[in-house]
């Protein structure tokens, strides 16, 4: 769990203005792994509308995260140069910009407190994985958005330890490598000054 204990003040490295070349390939990743957001124009339109003006900012921590500001806000992570995963506060206004599974009621404790998801929390009654087109896409690796058998928003963003085909065949182990949950350090501390 990536941020169980994060706090701006012992965590933070520093901030940085990215100069506008970084910037744009930062943007480009982005349009790349969430297109309905660039398809909206939130990217360019919402977050990040005029890099000249507002340059980039990229909170360092520990020297392995990077999160990425917007107005002081974090909208975007990523650890060690892998997928930038949006926060839980950006998923929540705009839902449905990545893929999603549904944990059953049984496993939301266990989220809450940081815990991998297992593959049978996913497979059971209340699980819910992705349609047979959109689970040919996804792979060990892949971000997702976690969800709880009725909850209506997300309550974890995680990384496949598995391809979904996998999950479902197998049944057992962890599935979903828990990154970013509800009320962790960077729920709690999303917005810098």
């Amino acid at each position: 769990m990536l941020f169980r204990s994060f706090e701006p003040e012992s965590s933070v490295a520093g901030t940085t203005e990215l100069k506008k070349s970084k910037a744009k390939k930062v943007l480009q990743r982005l349009k790349q792994q969430y297109p309905l957001l660039d398809e909206k124009d939130v990217l360019e339109g919402e977050f990040f509308p005029n890099l000249k003006k507002q340059p980039l900012k990229v909170v360092n921590v520990h020297g392995r995260i990077q999160l990425l500001l917007v107005n002081s806000e974090c909208v975007f992570y990523n650890h060690r140069d892998g997928p930038f995963l949006p926060c839980l506060h950006t998923l929540y206004k705009y839902p449905g910009i990545m893929p999603r599974v549904q944990v059953d009621k049984g496993a939301i404790r266990h989220i809450l407190r940081g815990s991998d998801v297992m593959c049978p929390g996913l497979t059971s009654a209340g699980g819910e994985l992705p349609d047979d087109e959109t689970s040919s896409k996804l792979r060990a690796g892949d971000p997702v958005a976690i969800y709880c058998e009725g909850k209506t928003h997300p309550v974890a963003v995680g990384i496949l330890k598995m391809s979904i085909q996998d999950i479902k065949e197998k049944n057992e182990g962890i599935g979903i490598h828990e990154i970013h949950h509800l009320d962790d350090g960077l729920w709690k501390s999303h917005v810098f000054d």
